[in-house]
């Protein structure tokens, strides 16, 4: 039996005012999963006025996400933003999913002579998954030199210049990298 007075298969009102073949649900759904390991070792050796450090290390980063955006439209049971008070037609306007994994593997060098002139070297093998099999790891080297003036007796004995307490020259000269692209832009997509 049809029981009209408690029961109604159509939409009797809208309380805010929006139609309800206008009225729109518009849930987003996201999760994410990140992690990242690190790990170095340090060496450390003075020996008259000579010191040598060293450091080796490397790093793992792994990051995971999905995204779902999905729009109902048509409410059919008024005063709600559940899914359920929608027409079963479902818009999915975006759906994503993404992946990343980074590793690296580092080491410095050090050398100084006096605490005044010292040397650096740098290098870094760093890989991404935003670059093509085969093209993912990169090498990006540094070296380095400085001056510490400020040590130097001419500059201690300078009275001029007592209002300087550190000065140190240096340059360096390196490759850098970076992997902030849009992902898998190598990768044919139709």
């Amino acid at each position: 039996y049809n029981n009209t007075a408690l029961y109604r298969d159509s939409l009797v009102s809208v309380t805010d005012g929006v139609s309800a073949a206008n009225a729109s649900y518009e849930p987003v759904l996201s999760t994410a999963s990140r992690y990242q390991a690190n790990i170095t070792a340090n060496y450390l050796h003075s020996f008259g006025n000579h010191t040598i450090s060293a450091l080796v290390g490397g790093e793992q980063s792994e990051s995971r996400s999905e995204n779902l955006d999905a729009q109902w439209i048509g409410q059919t049971i008024p005063n709600t933003d559940e899914s359920w008070a929608f027409n079963p037609t479902v818009t999915i306007r975006s759906n994503s999913r993404s992946e990343s994994l980074k590793q690296s593997f580092f080491g410095r060098l050090s050398y100084d002579y006096k605490k005044k002139y010292l040397i650096d070297a740098v290098g870094r093998f760093d890989a991404s998954t935003n670059f093509a099999t085969g093209k993912v790891w990169g090498f990006f080297p540094n070296v380095g030199a400085a001056w510490i003036l400020s040590e130097e007796d001419f500059f201690k004995n300078a009275r001029k210049l007592n209002f300087i307490s550190f000065l140190k020259l240096k340059a360096n000269f390196g490759l850098t990298g970076d992997d902030r692209v849009q992902d898998r832009l190598w990768q044919a997509k139709y």
